[in-house]
């Protein structure tokens, strides 16, 4: 049976993370499947395969994305020489979130290199040293 043009239609990209996504499709009707490539790239880059390509597996997870970025995937499935290419998928992996743990993090006073350096509760407050400091002992 020969690859199917329909075969790799559609492209489904799930579990969105910071760096990583699962890209899942369907192989259509047919059993003749001699290799499944995934493919990816942050827009506009150059395509990257992921490696190895597979022959049974109709899920993939990539891996080492970068957070907050778009990326587009699509899968080309091989099939006695026949080429079939799914839809191209577009998502945005998830965005670095500082997470602070207010009972812990109230306030922190710092003195560096004439510099106060102030943390409250997550905001940063840079002043300079008016007078000289005091060493305590």
């Amino acid at each position: 049976m020969c690859v199917d043009p329909e075969i790799a239609s559609t492209i489904n990209v799930t579990d969105i993370q910071q760096t990583r996504v699962t890209v899942s499709w369907s192989n259509g009707q047919t059993q003749d499947v001699n290799s499944t490539s995934v493919y990816y790239r942050a827009t506009e880059a150059a395509w990257i395969p992921v490696s190895p390509p597979s022959q049974t597996t109709t899920t993939r997870t990539v891996s080492g994305l970068e957070p907050g970025t778009e990326y587009q995937f699509y899968v080309e499935i091989t099939s006695y020489g026949r080429n079939s290419t799914s839809n191209t998928a577009t998502i945005t992996t998830g965005k670095i979130r500082l997470a602070l743990d207010m009972k812990f993090c109230i306030h922190f006073h710092i003195h560096i290199n004439g510099f106060y350096v102030d943390i409250i509760r997550g905001y940063i407050h840079i002043s300079r040293c008016l007078l000289s400091p005091v060493y305590m002992h």
